[in-house]
């Protein structure tokens, strides 16, 4: 080859090998780039979904009194709920059971109660929930000896502005001690089955979403 076609081919050559350099260089550019993205919108969800959890209304029953039991007059039990996150609960409804039992529930099939609106933060709302049957003596008795347990079990639900179209739903359930003066009421051994609208929802004492209508 002459001198003028050498340099020409070495010319060459060195041109391709700089723009498989290139190339390679902009291609993991362009991964770390994309990694990075990626990276700033997962740190984005989860600062915004961070946000929503601080900020979301949480419904909590505060306070559980049983009234004075009377033979032949069903068993009533006031109930205290209070809104515990910073925004306003919408589409607020609660519905309960009150049921003198051996075991605990383990299916709870409701509706959840009637829409009862906007549940505020920081002010209580109080219901009565009652047996659907006036208390018989060996009921009244069952319960003094330990043998029978009062249960109040129940649903609350509720929408979150920060989170439109789905529902919350939170199941409760309280035993009731008579042993403690004047009484006391805990947790149940385990959170009932919810069943809403013919299906059946997870087995949980925590709040759970359900897509919307």
């Amino acid at each position: 080859w002459t001198p003028a076609e050498r340099l020409m081919v070495g010319l060459t050559a060195g041109i391709a090998l700089a723009s498989i350099i290139y190339a390679f260089v902009s291609y993991h550019q362009w991964q770390e780039t994309k990694n990075s993205v990626k990276a700033m919108e997962s740190a984005n969800r989860l600062t915004e979904r961070s946000l929503i959890i601080s900020e979301s209304p949480y419904i909590h029953v505060t306070h559980i009194r049983l009234r004075p039991l009377t033979i032949g007059k069903p068993a009533i039990v006031d109930v205290q709920f209070k809104n515990l996150g910073r925004l306003s609960a919408e589409d607020f409804g609660a519905g309960a059971v009150v049921e003198i039992r051996k075991d605990p529930p383990t299916l709870l099939n409701t509706d959840g109660g009637k829409n009862l609106g906007e549940f505020p933060p920081g002010i209580p709302k109080s219901f009565a929930f009652s047996t659907p049957f006036g208390l018989t003596r060996d009921q009244a008795k069952g319960i003094a000896g330990g043998a029978l347990f009062l249960y109040l079990y129940g649903l609350v639900q509720f929408n979150s502005p920060l989170e439109r179209g789905a529902t919350f739903l939170k199941v409760f359930c309280s035993k009731y001690n008579p042993t403690p003066p004047n009484g006391d009421w805990g947790g149940c051994e385990s959170a009932p089955e919810l069943m809403i609208g013919g299906r059946v929802l997870k087995r949980t004492h925590e709040a759970q979403v359900v897509p919307g209508k």
